[in-house]
């Protein structure tokens, strides 16, 4: 990310984090123009919902809804921490095998809650759940009481996934069975519309 010359010792921005930066500009861009989408999915169903991108092994927020009148909670604008939200699990498990494991590397498998994954093997499994039906689940993994779920973005001229979106609610909101059943579709449904939008790499 930084390059240092060797002769005057000056230090300036490296390609990495020229390539980031390009890749944060291109998300702000991508926010403007899912707006109308992420505001139409916000108004039906009155749920909170996070659009991020997959930038440098983290996931950025680009688009933040929270609904009105619910339990609401403070989310970073960047984390590393995929494998316990429905963001980083969506992402994940549509990573191509060796990105996988490299990003998994990475992974503290941190204990956050009593519900969290701290294993590679134990989130592994549920990542192939998620592959099979489109979607992850995140039940009080990140954050006790937080229940969601995510959907994968896809560049649509590559087909690679570059970021995920998630609808999230509260376990005083509703019991996750019931939210899952409701709002699974929804967000699959929106996933492939923002997708359609997504600038080319």
């Amino acid at each position: 990310y930084l390059t240092k010359d060797s002769k005057t010792k000056a230090i300036s921005l490296g390609p990495m984090a020229v390539a980031m930066g390009q890749r944060l500009v291109r998300g702000y861009d991508l926010g403007r123009i899912i707006a109308p989408l992420i505001d139409e999915a916000h108004r039906k169903y009155n749920v909170s919902v996070d659009v991020a991108l997959f930038v440098a092994n983290s996931m950025a927020i680009i688009d933040r809804r929270e609904a009105q009148g619910t339990l609401t909670f403070r989310r970073e604008v960047s984390t590393e921490d995929l494998y316990c939200t429905g963001l980083g699990k969506a992402l994940l498990a549509n990573l191509a095998a060796d990105e996988l494991q490299e990003v998994l590397k990475r992974q503290t498998f941190e204990r956050r809650t009593e519900h969290t994954r701290t294993s590679p093997e134990a989130l592994q499994a549920d990542l192939a759940a998620v592959r099979e039906r489109g979607y992850s689940v995140n039940n009080e993994e990140y954050i006790r009481g937080l229940i969601s779920i995510g959907a994968p973005l896809f560049d649509p001229n590559t087909k690679r996934v570059v970021g995920a979106l998630s609808f999230d609610s509260t376990t005083v909101e509703q019991p996750l069975a019931e939210f899952v059943d409701s709002h699974s579709a929804p967000i699959c449904d929106l996933a492939r519309r923002v997708s359609a939008l997504m600038p080319a790499a």
